[in-house]
């Protein structure tokens, strides 16, 4: 019984050695992933591995096998923008050269092995784990998913990778045990939090955020402290600060100014991009003017849509692939539809708002939980929340559309609550006394144990 596993920021722990004689586990991952997993590892896999070695010709694949896997691989609209992504700009030849290699690694290492699982931490979305997840779907092996859920600090496990489904798990095998009754508690405060005005339900770490940066999108100091951080590359990292700048002024021309009581509007929330959320969870809508122009194309013309950039797209490093003057001006050369400032409060948006819409961000679940309904592009990880739907049920239904525009679906909050209470009994994971429901250390533990409790579910067969 073999697992593939891509364990990603998931720490390895000690507990995970009741497996070792039982399940050859297979590593593939990135070289500052390894750390302790080392003393499980059959096969540790990386592009620089799998560029400079050669293949053990003893291990024989099937021509017809090679080839149907190769073009399901190079068909899928993620795996190009992936490895542009991870390398950058080369010719597509140097691609295909690239992709074909890591296939012919998938296909060597999951016969050699004679794997039957694949595990990944979150959607894979590095070059090698995509392709090798992409590989083992095309053969027909069972994959699944330890992912965070709709609660920050809880995990759970997605049978399927690309669009699955939650798994429950026999909880319990879990490593520490749940005060159910207290944990309930802390959902109730969160979900509360969430029905209240934006400065109480804002996550902690977007408070801090705005304290650092003013309540701006734009900071002199915290560029400069930035540019002095980590490695040296001044002049490199000052020219990226010049052209941030310049990003930042140049939205702030497209930006209107807008009211929310004056006109019928759909909001549209941008994800920070680059991010495993857009790409690959978005599949071809990880290009989000696409899903704008889907919704500009069903909307009735007097119906506005006002689209708010992320405030972590000027905050952080910003990617000239992903945004650019074009990409901006795409946008508000569409009819009726809008660039808001960043100012704009989150949770008016969503209140006024006929319904909100994004890829697959958190506020989804944020409108619905507010009593708006929500429509989504992607592979979310709480698409079962009553009140959100799929793009795809609009474009099959034109009634669910006329009722969503006539403000007809109205979120039952009772159903909002019997969802959470589905998702706390599928997950694993709990607030620690003093920190709050984002404190990072606390969720890597609810990773350890539901990959604990996946591992003894997928070789023991304890289901």
């Amino acid at each position: 019984m073999n697992i593939l596993l891509f364990p990603g920021s998931i720490p390895f722990s000690t507990s995970f050695l009741d497996f070792d004689d039982r399940v050859k586990v297979i590593l593939g991952l990135p070289a500052s992933f390894l750390n302790g997993w080392n003393s499980m590892a059959a096969e540790k896999i990386s592009i620089r591995e799998i560029q400079n070695t050669t293949l053990s010709q003893g291990v024989k694949v099937d021509p017809n096998v090679y080839i149907e896997t190769l073009k399901y691989v190079m068909n899928d609209y993620s795996t190009y923008h992936i490895v542009h992504r991870g390398i950058g700009s080369r010719s597509l030849y140097n691609y295909d050269l690239l992709i074909e290699r890591v296939v012919s690694w998938s296909l060597h290492i999951l016969v050699k092995h004679d794997v039957k699982y694949v595990i990944n931490h979150e959607t894979p979305h590095e070059i090698v784990s995509y392709i090798f997840n992409r590989v083992a779907e095309k053969l027909g092996l069972e994959s699944y998913s330890v992912r965070n859920g709709a609660l920050p600090w809880k995990g759970f496990v997605q049978k399927g990778v690309f669009d699955g489904y939650p798994l429950k798990l026999p909880l319990g095998n879990s490593l520490s045990q749940l005060d159910e009754k207290k944990d309930w508690l802390n959902i109730e405060k969160y979900l509360s939090n969430r029905r209240q005005d934006y400065d109480k339900g804002i996550p902690e770490y977007e408070k801090k955020r705005l304290d650092t940066y003013k309540g701006q999108i734009w900071s002199w100091t915290q560029e400069i402290k930035m540019l002095l951080r980590g490695k040296k590359k001044y002049v490199v990292k000052a020219y990226s600060m010049y052209l941030k700048y310049k990003m930042v002024k140049k939205y702030r021309s497209f930006e209107t100014n807008v009211f929310v009581d004056d006109k019928d509007f759909i909001v549209f929330f941008l994800h920070y991009q680059p991010e495993r959320t857009t790409l690959p969870e978005g599949g071809v809508f990880n290009q989000q003017i696409l899903a704008l122009k889907t919704l500009r194309m069903m909307l009735p013309a007097h119906i506005a849509i006002y689209v708010k950039e992320h405030p972590s797209t000027f905050r952080f490093s910003l990617s000239l692939k992903a945004r650019s003057i074009e990409f901006y001006s795409a946008i508000t050369g569409m009819d009726n539809t809008f660039l808001i400032p960043l100012s704009t409060d989150t949770y008016t948006l969503i209140d006024k708002s006929i319904f909100v819409s994004t890829i697959t961000g958190t506020s989804i679940l944020e409108a619905v939980v507010r009593g708006t309904p929500s429509i989504y592009f992607g592979n979310i990880r709480f698409k079962e929340i009553p009140g959100s739907f799929h793009i795809q049920e609009l474009i099959e239904s034109t009634d669910l559309l006329n009722r969503l525009l006539n403000r007809e679906i109205i979120i039952n909050q009772d159903k909002i609550d019997e969802y959470f209470k589905y998702t706390q009994s599928i997950s694993i994971g709990q607030i620690q006394d003093g920190k709050n429901e984002f404190y990072r250390p606390a969720l890597l533990n609810s990773k350890i144990e539901v990959l604990y409790n996946l591992l003894k579910y997928v070789s023991f067969g304890e289901k």
